[in-house]
Protein backbone atom coordinates (compact mmCIF):
# COMPACT_ATOMS: atom_id res chain seq x y z
CA UNK A 1 0.00 0.00 0.00
CA UNK A 2 2.85 2.41 0.81
CA UNK A 3 4.38 1.88 -2.65
CA UNK A 4 1.04 2.74 -4.26
CA UNK A 5 0.71 5.89 -2.13
CA UNK A 6 4.31 6.87 -2.93
CA UNK A 7 3.61 6.37 -6.64
CA UNK A 8 0.48 8.55 -6.53
CA UNK A 9 2.27 11.24 -4.50
CA UNK A 10 5.03 11.35 -7.07
CA UNK A 11 2.58 11.30 -9.99
CA UNK A 12 0.55 14.17 -8.52
CA UNK A 13 3.71 16.17 -7.82
CA UNK A 14 4.95 15.65 -11.39
CA UNK A 15 1.55 16.56 -12.81
CA UNK A 16 1.55 19.79 -10.79
CA UNK A 17 4.99 20.57 -12.23
CA UNK A 18 3.65 19.80 -15.71
CA UNK A 19 0.76 22.23 -15.18
CA UNK A 20 3.09 24.89 -13.80
CA UNK A 21 5.38 24.66 -16.82
CA UNK A 22 2.74 24.36 -19.56
CA UNK A 23 0.19 26.70 -17.95
CA UNK A 24 -2.44 25.09 -20.10
CA UNK A 25 -5.67 23.25 -19.32
CA UNK A 26 -6.49 22.18 -22.87
CA UNK A 27 -7.64 18.58 -23.14
CA UNK A 28 -4.77 17.37 -25.31
CA UNK A 29 -2.16 18.99 -23.05
CA UNK A 30 -3.75 17.56 -19.91
CA UNK A 31 -3.92 14.09 -21.47
CA UNK A 32 -0.31 14.32 -22.65
CA UNK A 33 0.78 15.51 -19.20
CA UNK A 34 -1.09 12.71 -17.44
CA UNK A 35 0.48 10.11 -19.74
CA UNK A 36 4.04 11.46 -19.57
CA UNK A 37 4.02 12.03 -15.82
CA UNK A 38 2.46 8.59 -15.26
CA UNK A 39 5.23 6.90 -17.23
CA UNK A 40 7.92 8.98 -15.54
CA UNK A 41 6.52 8.34 -12.05
CA UNK A 42 6.26 4.63 -12.81
CA UNK A 43 9.82 4.46 -14.12
CA UNK A 44 11.40 6.58 -11.43
CA UNK A 45 9.61 5.41 -8.27
CA UNK A 46 12.62 3.31 -7.25
CA UNK A 47 15.17 5.93 -8.31
CA UNK A 48 13.66 9.05 -6.72
CA UNK A 49 12.90 8.37 -3.04
CA UNK A 50 10.42 11.21 -2.72
CA UNK A 51 7.42 9.23 -1.54
CA UNK A 52 6.06 11.60 1.07
CA UNK A 53 8.74 14.22 0.58
CA UNK A 54 6.57 17.30 0.18
CA UNK A 55 3.08 16.34 -0.87
CA UNK A 56 0.48 15.76 1.80
CA UNK A 57 2.72 17.21 4.50
CA UNK A 58 1.73 20.84 5.06
CA UNK A 59 4.73 21.66 7.29
CA UNK A 60 7.24 20.45 4.70
CA UNK A 61 5.37 22.17 1.89
CA UNK A 62 5.31 25.44 3.89
CA UNK A 63 9.08 25.38 4.45
CA UNK A 64 9.73 24.35 0.85
CA UNK A 65 7.73 27.37 -0.34
CA UNK A 66 9.78 29.56 2.02
CA UNK A 67 12.98 28.01 0.63
CA UNK A 68 12.29 29.11 -2.94
CA UNK A 69 12.60 32.91 -2.39
CA UNK A 70 15.60 32.38 -0.07
CA UNK A 71 17.32 30.43 -2.84
CA UNK A 72 16.36 32.96 -5.52
CA UNK A 73 17.69 35.85 -3.41
CA UNK A 74 21.00 34.03 -2.83
CA UNK A 75 21.23 33.32 -6.55
CA UNK A 76 20.60 36.98 -7.45
CA UNK A 77 23.30 38.18 -5.03
CA UNK A 78 25.78 35.60 -6.34
CA UNK A 79 25.00 36.52 -9.97
CA UNK A 80 25.65 40.19 -9.23
CA UNK A 81 28.91 39.31 -7.47
CA UNK A 82 30.18 37.18 -10.36
CA UNK A 83 29.06 39.76 -12.94
CA UNK A 84 30.91 42.47 -11.01
CA UNK A 85 34.06 40.33 -11.02
CA UNK A 86 33.76 39.76 -14.77
CA UNK A 87 33.26 43.45 -15.52
CA UNK A 88 36.05 44.62 -13.18
CA UNK A 89 38.95 42.40 -14.12
CA UNK A 90 41.33 43.98 -11.60
CA UNK A 91 39.44 42.50 -8.65
CA UNK A 92 41.59 39.65 -7.34
CA UNK A 93 40.02 36.21 -7.36
CA UNK A 94 40.91 34.08 -4.39
CA UNK A 95 39.47 30.75 -5.51
CA UNK A 96 39.87 27.50 -3.65
CA UNK A 97 38.25 24.28 -2.56
CA UNK A 98 36.82 24.28 0.93
CA UNK A 99 35.55 21.41 3.03
CA UNK A 100 32.43 21.94 5.13
CA UNK A 101 30.20 19.68 7.20
CA UNK A 102 26.44 19.70 6.80
CA UNK A 103 23.88 18.95 9.50
CA UNK A 104 21.46 17.45 6.98
CA UNK A 105 20.83 13.74 7.53
CA UNK A 106 18.64 12.74 4.59
CA UNK A 107 20.00 12.10 1.13
CA UNK A 108 17.28 14.24 -0.46
CA UNK A 109 18.23 17.13 1.84
CA UNK A 110 21.88 16.82 0.85
CA UNK A 111 20.85 16.62 -2.81
CA UNK A 112 18.81 19.82 -2.52
CA UNK A 113 21.63 21.56 -0.66
CA UNK A 114 24.37 20.58 -3.11
CA UNK A 115 22.21 21.48 -6.11
CA UNK A 116 21.44 24.86 -4.55
CA UNK A 117 25.13 25.51 -3.95
CA UNK A 118 26.03 24.49 -7.51
CA UNK A 119 23.23 26.58 -9.03
CA UNK A 120 24.48 29.63 -7.14
CA UNK A 121 27.15 31.32 -9.31
CA UNK A 122 30.62 31.40 -7.81
CA UNK A 123 30.31 28.03 -6.07
CA UNK A 124 30.18 24.46 -7.28
CA UNK A 125 30.08 21.24 -5.31
CA UNK A 126 33.03 19.06 -6.26
CA UNK A 127 32.34 16.10 -3.98
CA UNK A 128 30.05 14.91 -1.20
CA UNK A 129 31.33 12.37 1.31
CA UNK A 130 28.71 11.43 3.94
CA UNK A 131 28.18 14.74 5.77
CA UNK A 132 31.18 16.54 4.25
CA UNK A 133 30.77 18.78 1.21
CA UNK A 134 33.76 19.87 -0.89
CA UNK A 135 32.99 23.18 -2.59
CA UNK A 136 34.97 25.12 -5.18
CA UNK A 137 34.46 28.77 -4.28
CA UNK A 138 35.44 31.62 -6.59
CA UNK A 139 36.35 33.95 -3.70
CA UNK A 140 37.36 32.30 -0.44
CA UNK A 141 36.78 35.20 1.95
CA UNK A 142 37.90 33.52 5.16
CA UNK A 143 39.64 30.43 6.53
CA UNK A 144 37.17 30.09 9.41
CA UNK A 145 34.88 27.10 8.70
CA UNK A 146 31.90 28.55 10.58
CA UNK A 147 32.08 31.81 8.62
CA UNK A 148 32.47 29.91 5.34
CA UNK A 149 29.39 27.83 6.15
CA UNK A 150 27.44 30.95 7.11
CA UNK A 151 28.33 32.68 3.84
CA UNK A 152 27.72 29.73 1.51
CA UNK A 153 24.86 27.62 2.80
CA UNK A 154 23.72 28.20 6.36
CA UNK A 155 20.40 29.77 5.28
CA UNK A 156 19.78 26.89 2.86
CA UNK A 157 20.58 24.30 5.50
CA UNK A 158 18.28 25.77 8.18
CA UNK A 159 15.22 25.60 5.92
CA UNK A 160 16.13 22.29 4.29
CA UNK A 161 16.36 20.71 7.76
CA UNK A 162 12.67 21.57 8.20
CA UNK A 163 11.75 20.45 4.66
CA UNK A 164 13.37 17.02 5.01
CA UNK A 165 12.87 16.19 8.70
Amino acid sequence: MKKVLDFFNQWIFLMLLWLAFTMSFQKQELFTGLAITFVFALGSIKIIPWGNFILFNPKRLFYYIIYIPVFIWAMIKANLDVAYRVLHIKIPINSGIIKLKTNLKSDIGKLLLTNSITLTPGTIVAKVDKDTVFIHWIDVKTDNKEEQKKIIFENFEKILNKVTE
